[in-house]
């Protein structure tokens, strides 16, 4: 009857849809490659039928992976990734070169499009080509010697006021154990906000601000997630997306409110150095060369240091005091010297004194070596290109380990 026929009809659509489907995997995952330049790169098969090496790089210590699939296959070698994608780790110094001063290299449409819409813009981090270099030149003063030399007391002041909070909440508790990767967040953030616009939050002592929440929800949605990696995730109508875009409009506000202040008092100071001042200084030039950006490029470049500098450093930081925790000897010998040079100069931190301690800076270097913050870098090529010796298609994601460079003995 009518009943039957409909019902074996959809049943047969469900059925062509689920083989097209079936036969889209199979050519994603497999098929593709027979004919694809990567066979003939040194192949990792990883150990996963379906997501190649996905599970490996997931699962193992951060760079890991990259260093065995190089021992065993050599300096450029690929792998399948989540679905079938394709990832071309490229460790050659030259083919390294290569890949990041081309032209024909860029970051990926997906991460540069993920990073937008959660700073409501393109910054200098996922620009490209001309932009890049124009918005770099009218940047880059603001982070000249003299100006970061002047940001190293807002520095001493911020990690003073961390170790003031940690001796007062763990007093008399020598054996807790302290939250210190929150914290260093909370410390970083407080610092970069008042470097960058001249703004203290005072996250580390107002939790439960609502503006400090605001950025902790903008912050989220930076956090790597394979989720918010689809396509149309940030458009679905979900509590995250929802949250991140107003909590985004509210900072929008409160750095509007702090560009109205600063302008306001610019007639009655000249000690404007900060990142903001700088962007600023250049919004009011009277010269007819001057490169001018919009409110909204402005705004987007300060959301991008608060939300990606904060991040980084405060990784830094972990693993520096990490490793020292983890190295009796070392961790005293930076104390000694520290509180001699420290004592010599009352206690006040500077770029002299740091200068002055190159037992602390190779700490320092050395942390970053082993556990660099932006542990790897991705581009992929805008036509078929040739790196090592090898064709390199369109599409596939280069894998640029900056953890393994630091690791690799070459």
């Amino acid at each position: 009857d009518g009943g039957h026929i409909g019902a074996a009809m959809l049943l047969a659509v469900l059925l062509l849809l689920a083989s097209v489907l079936l036969a889209l995997l199979v050519w994603q995952v497999w098929i593709r490659f027979w004919f694809s330049p990567l066979r003939k790169i040194p192949f990792a098969p990883g150990s996963s039928w379906l997501n190649g090496a996905f599970w490996d790089i997931i699962r193992e210590e951060q760079g890991v992976t990259h260093l065995r699939f190089v021992q065993k296959y050599g300096n450029i070698v690929w792998w399948k990734f989540f679905l079938g994608t394709a990832d071309v780790l490229v460790a050659d110094p030259a083919g390294i070169k290569h890949v990041l001063n081309s032209p024909n290299f860029v970051k990926p449409s997906r991460l540069r499009g993920h990073f937008a819409r959660i700073v409501g813009g393109e910054s200098l981090l996922v620009l490209e080509g001309r932009e890049h270099a124009i918005h770099r030149a009218v940047i880059n003063p603001a982070f000249n010697y003299s100006n970061v030399k002047a940001m190293i007391p807002i520095f001493d002041s911020m990690a003073n006021r961390l170790v003031d909070h940690w001796l007062r909440v763990y007093d008399d508790h020598t054996s807790m154990k302290i939250a210190a990767g929150a914290d260093l967040g909370r410390l970083t953030f407080d610092s970069i906000c008042m470097t960058a616009f001249g703004f203290n939050m005072n996250s580390l002592s107002e939790t439960k601000s609502p503006i400090v929440s605001h950025f902790q929800n903008l912050f989220f949605s930076i956090q790597p997630s394979l989720v918010r990696m689809l396509p149309g995730f940030f458009s679905l109508p979900i509590d995250e997306n929802r949250r991140r875009e107003k909590s985004r409009l509210e900072i929008e506000k409160l750095i509007v409110d702090i560009v109205h202040k600063k302008l306001e008092s610019a007639k009655a100071t000249t000690a404007r150095v900060d990142l903001l001042d700088r962007l600023l200084d250049v919004q009011e030039s009277n010269s007819e060369s001057a490169i001018r950006l919009s409110d909204d490029q402005i705004m987007t470049h300060l959301l991008t240091f608060a939300a990606a500098g904060h991040d980084t450093t405060s990784s830094s930081l972990a693993f520096t005091l990490y490793l020292l925790t983890r190295d009796d000897s070392a961790r005293l010998r930076a104390q000694r010297e520290a509180r001699a040079i420290l004592s010599k100069r009352d206690g006040v931190m500077s770029h002299e004194a740091v200068e002055e301690m190159p037992f602390v800076q190779a700490v320092i270097k050395e942390s970053l070596r082993l556990f660099p913050p932006a542990a790897i870098n991705m581009r992929t090529p805008i036509k078929d290109e040739d790196v090592c010796g090898y064709t390199i298609p369109t599409a596939s994601n280069i894998i640029l380990s900056t953890i393994l460079m630091h690791r690799h003995p070459y």
